[in-house]
């Protein structure tokens, strides 16, 4: 048989190559493809030869250098398929470094952090607050998204590749600790019955009504129509909020302390209810829905929490223990040693993450109570020089893990080509705004009725826990992961519909969230408070409850308005927050705790934390 190719063009050899190849394109790889199409070009100019006269040797003297290069190890079979791969290797390598894109990819993302924490920082010392942090980052990453889609054809998930696995193992756990480890205890735990009722009773009633409405809407022709468990789990997963815009803002504007405390708390422990929900109505993907199967859901929901909690919180307990008898505690001039006790400390929290998801409960609520743990106890073990490294380094390394996460989302927007429904996301976006108002206002009133009239809830903080309901980090994650929970098709509309809720709302939420502070009167006067460490659980039992900050002050937080004020609560002696105060004054503190030094925290008018030792307290609380 004799096959010809004389003087024929480069494009008409490429098409015939491909043609004749074409039924088995899909057994091949990319990689192969490459090869077949430098097959056909080297074809192009080889002179008419005969297979009877000529061998395969001969016939490769028909080649230049270069084409002999591009054939090399390849036989010009009938059909144009290359043999199998030597040395048992599953295909062929090309002349493409996979290590050079990926060096570019990563420095791609570095500038895109850069920028967008220059941007961040310019932001924040001129005091604009339409543009938020996240917001500039989200922007940053909308505008590099669309260039890199159009300079690279549509291809621009090479460039800005995103794995869920990666967000869930090194992004998310710094900021979900952080978020524990920084967080200011007194005004959280006299708000902690209000942040749980919020955080569990609310996030249920959201992840209910989103997903009915959705449903509902679905029936009615007026959205993409999913079945009730789906639409019951996009509720539950847009419903985890995310407001770093609003309490950055919080932070920098200096509002009331106990407002802070209710969006920051309901934030945190709202994240992890939702991914645990979450999980839990995914048993009904393969169980068919009863009573009891809805009892077994509920008691997996509890299991998880519970087990999480419990792997978390003994996990820093057993850190704190290891801080206080391991004499690692370095000396104010050894600057080196603080270094090595610190870093000790960083595998504390990981190890708590990871034993909770490798149990399969949830590694987010683990580190959460983990961080919370450790900041009462294991903190107080720590060098003063230590203490001041570890804050810096978590509020840095989340800092850039939320910058980082934001950059992605808004890039995700051109890059990640899915099934966007423009319906769907705009009546998702009124869904949200409905529950959150369903389940903010009623709950509110419902706490107001049995707490004292002088420490209520104002309408206003009510008004802005409404607001501040953004979306962000969390939902994205879950949404993520919605193609292998109920589909490609409708996981990959959840996911457009989330990245479409989360772009609004930090937006334009975000960027007003200044503006209702200010219409609201929700700033404090006083910003320079100082806290003592062996009073940061809500109010002492020897001074009457009264917090570390003065009730007078309080009083005046809200800039004198006597609709914001919330003043601080006095703990009742037989209150179960009292009895818990008594407990840890008594046992849990001279257990976990050394008691040779105490510190004082002061914090100034920009939030910042400084330390100084002070002798510890000789009350009989403290022994």
């Amino acid at each position: 048989m004799t096959m010809t190719i004389c003087r024929i063009e480069l494009e008409m050899a490429m098409v015939a190559w491909i043609r004749a190849v074409d039924p088995c394109l899909n057994d091949l790889s990319p990689l192969e493809v490459c090869w077949l199409i430098r097959l056909a070009m080297a074809c192009a100019f080889v002179h008419v030869v005969d297979e009877g006269d000529e061998t395969s040797d001969k016939r490769a003297n028909h080649l230049t250098p270069e084409l002999k290069e591009a054939v090399s190890g390849f036989e010009l079979y009938e059909h144009g398929f290359p043999p199998s791969p030597p040395d048992g290797r599953e295909s062929y390598e090309i002349g493409v470094d996979e290590e050079s894109v990926a060096s570019l990819t990563i420095l791609l993302q570095l500038l895109l952090l850069l920028a967008s924490t220059v941007v961040g920082y310019n932001l924040r010392s001129r005091g604009i607050y339409v543009i938020s942090e996240a917001g500039a980052a989200l922007l940053l990453g909308i505008m590099a998204g669309l260039i890199v889609e159009w300079v690279s054809g549509g291809q621009g998930d090479s460039w800005l590749s995103f794995k869920s696995e990666f967000f869930l193992l090194f992004l998310l756990p710094p900021i979900i600790f952080e978020s524990g480890y920084s967080m200011n205890p007194g005004p959280f735990f006299r708000n902690f019955g209000a942040i749980c009722a919020y955080a569990f009773v609310g996030t249920f009633v959201s992840t209910v009504i989103v997903g009915m409405f959705m449903y509902g809407v679905g029936q009615l022709g007026l959205a993409h129509k999913l079945n009730l468990l789906d639409s019951t789990l996009f509720g539950a997963l847009i419903s985890a909020t995310d407001p770093v815009t609003v309490l950055a803002i919080f932070s920098q504007v200096h509002v009331n302390d106990d407002l802070h405390a209710l969006v920051f708390g309901e934030s945190v422990l709202n994240d992890a209810v939702a991914i645990v929900l979450y999980r839990s109505l995914l048993k009904f993907k393969t169980a068919e829905v009863s009573f009891g199967a809805c009892i077994e859901a509920l008691g997996m929901f509890a299991t998880i929490f519970a087990g999480s909690w419990f792997i978390g919180t003994a996990t820093a307990l057993g850190s704190a223990l290891f801080f206080k008898y391991g004499s690692f505690r370095a000396s104010p001039s050894d600057e080196h040693g603080s270094i090595l006790e610190a870093s000790m400390l960083l595998s504390w929290p990981y190890m708590a993450y990871m034993l909770a998801e490798g149990l399969e409960l949830s590694g987010i609520v683990a580190i959460l109570f983990c961080g919370i743990t450790m900041s009462h106890y294991t903190v107080h073990n720590l060098s003063q020089h230590a203490r001041k490294v570890l804050t810096a380094f978590f509020k840095c390394l989340a800092n850039l893990c939320e910058t980082f996460v934001f950059i992605y989302i808004g890039a995700s927007t051109f890059v990640v080509r899915e099934n966007w429904k423009i319906g769907f996301g705009f009546w998702s976006l009124v869904a949200i705004v409905l529950a959150r108002a369903a389940h903010i206002f009623p709950l509110t009133q419902m706490m107001n009725v049995l707490r004292p009239s002088e420490t209520r809830i104002p309408k206003t903080h009510a008004r802005m826990l409404w607001f501040a309901g953004l979306r962000g980090a969390i939902a994205f994650s879950l949404a993520l992961g919605a193609e292998n929970d109920i589909g490609k098709q409708r996981g990959a509309m959840l996911l457009s519909a989330t990245l479409l809720t989360i772009v609004l709302t930090v937006l334009l939420i975000g960027g007003s969230t200044e503006r209702m502070i200010t219409r609201w009167d929700l700033h404090r006067v006083d910003s320079s408070t100082e806290l003592n460490p062996d009073a940061e659980t809500a109010g002492l039992i020897e001074d009457g409850g009264n917090s570390p900050v003065n009730s007078s002050e309080r009083g005046a937080d809200a800039g004198g308005s006597e609709e914001n004020s919330m003043p601080t609560r006095n703990m009742r002696t037989g209150s179960l927050s009292a009895r818990f105060e008594h407990y840890d004054n008594k046992v849990l503190k001279p257990l976990f705790r050394v008691r040779d030094e105490g510190f004082k925290v002061t914090v100034d008018d920009d939030n910042d934390v400084e330390l100084s030792s002070m002798p510890r307290p000789t009350s009989s609380n403290n022994n």
